[in-house]
């Protein structure tokens, strides 16, 4: 959940991620062969290491492959799939009682544009963070959010506050 909600990942890009991505001296993981074919490398927060890191201690499965998420069950000890991670999340939806509508992991990949936009990252650094090759793509993801442009703009000068 933690490589959708803070690196933006596509499903295919989560499940695609190996243990030899991972830097962890300089605290970076590399995202390779995604959807645009541009390899990008992404920071690793305190918190995302430390799951990871709890996971591989604890929680993955025994296997040589050098994928980071392995299957559980069928077929345990093979590389989990796109389908898998999306599984995987629809169930952690579904056990922390969101909304059946929301089943799918892009909403996650548009909030972290969204945040990162809002914080005061330009859309060419949104859209290299995702990996977007094109603006247009990435200014889908970054709403604007009205109320607080409005609060910006203030009183319109010679008129009221009304648009």
């Amino acid at each position: 959940a933690l490589c959708f909600m803070e690196l933006g990942l596509r499903c295919i890009e989560v499940a695609s991620l190996t243990l030899d991505d991972f830097d962890w001296n300089n605290s970076i993981v590399n995202i390779k062969n995604t959807k645009t074919h541009v390899d990008r490398s992404l920071p690793i927060s305190p918190t995302l290491g430390r799951a990871i890191v709890d996971y591989l201690q604890n929680s993955r499965p025994d296997s040589e492959n050098r994928a980071l998420f392995i299957r559980f069950s069928h077929t345990r000890g093979e590389p989990m799939g796109r389908e898998q991670a999306r599984g995987a999340m629809r169930r952690a939806y579904k056990r922390a009682g969101i909304s059946k509508s929301i089943t799918g992991t892009h909403i996650l990949r548009r909030t972290v544009a969204s945040k990162i936009y809002k914080k005061g990252c330009t859309l060419k650094m949104v859209a290299d963070f995702l990996g977007h090759k094109s603006l247009d793509s990435t200014s889908v993801y970054t709403k604007l959010d009205t109320k607080m442009l409005l609060q910006a703009a203030g009183i319109w000068p010679g008129g009221g506050s009304e648009c």
